[in-house]
Order: structure tokens, then C-alpha cells, then sequence
């Protein structure tokens, strides 16, 4: 496990997603995990299967979503995503930019960092930064 990841492979996934909702006190403990649960099905991960499990008993994919689950949990205005697919095989990629796609109906912008032309002409907006320039 990537040791800067949110995922601590000692935690169970439920507590790891409402993590940010325990921080914020927000709802009682049934209630962030119904939110959890919510939120688990909205990134396409069973919340049957997965809240009482550990990060390590999952893919990387799953893994990659349960990250955007436990991002998106409090309703952010804005999440910035560095090279989201970029440790994933190709068609895990496209199961996690399936996901991002999915949830555009959200009230939250996600930016996304990228090297890969393919992942940016997905996006809605493409800005260019290279020289020390931002272009669109």
C-alpha cells in the first residue's frame, strides 16, 4: 500500500470513507455510515461487501474508488485528482474514469491532473500548462 494513501491498511473500509465525517461531527455513527454506504454505491463499490473489509482485500481499481468515496463524502465544492489511473492496468483505468464520469451530476468539481491526452479529452475543460503558462 502506498504509505501516503488514505486507505491505512489496518482500517476497515467504512471507517476509512466516514473518516472525514467523524472529523467534521457531522451525524450520529449509523448515520455516516447509511452516508458511507450511499457513497460506496454512488462510486460503484457493493457497500455489502466492502465496509467491513480492509484495503488490501481489494483491487486497485476498487481501491481508487473507495479513495473517491471517502474524497467526495462531505460534499466538496472542488476535488483535485493527481494522475488518478496512473498505477491502474488500462481497463481498470477506464472503470475508474467511468466512475468520475458518472458523478458529474454531483455539485463538485474535480480537477484532474493528468500526462495522458487520452484522460484529458474526457474532461470537460482541458488547460495546458507548460513554460510556466496556463492556456486553454
Amino acid at each position: 500500500q502506498d504509505p501516503i494513501s488514505p486507505l491505512n491498511p489496518r482500517r476497515k473500509v467504512k471507517d476509512i470513507v466516514a473518516e472525514p465525517l467523524t472529523i467534521a461531527k457531522i451525524g450520529t455513527l449509523e448515520e455516516r455510515y447509511a452516508k458511507v454506504e450511499e457513497m460506496l454505491r454512488a462510486v460503484g463499490v457493493d457497500p455489502s461487501h466492502a465496509m467491513e473489509r480492509r484495503p488490501h482485500q481489494f483491487s486497485g481499481g476498487q481501491c481508487q474508488r473507495i479513495s473517491i468515496a471517502r474524497a467526495l463524502i462531505n460534499q466538496p465544492a472542488c476535488v483535485l485528482m493527481d494522475e488518478p489511473t496512473g498505477n491502474l492496468d488500462p481497463q481498470t483505468a477506464e472503470q475508474v474514469l467511468t466512475t468520475m464520469t458518472a458523478l458529474r451530476s454531483l455539485d463538485t468539481a474535480f480537477v484532474v491532473v493528468t500526462h495522458d491526452p487520452g484522460i484529458a479529452a474526457r474532461m470537460d475543460r482541458q488547460l495546458t500548462l507548460g513554460d510556466g503558462r496556463l492556456s486553454a
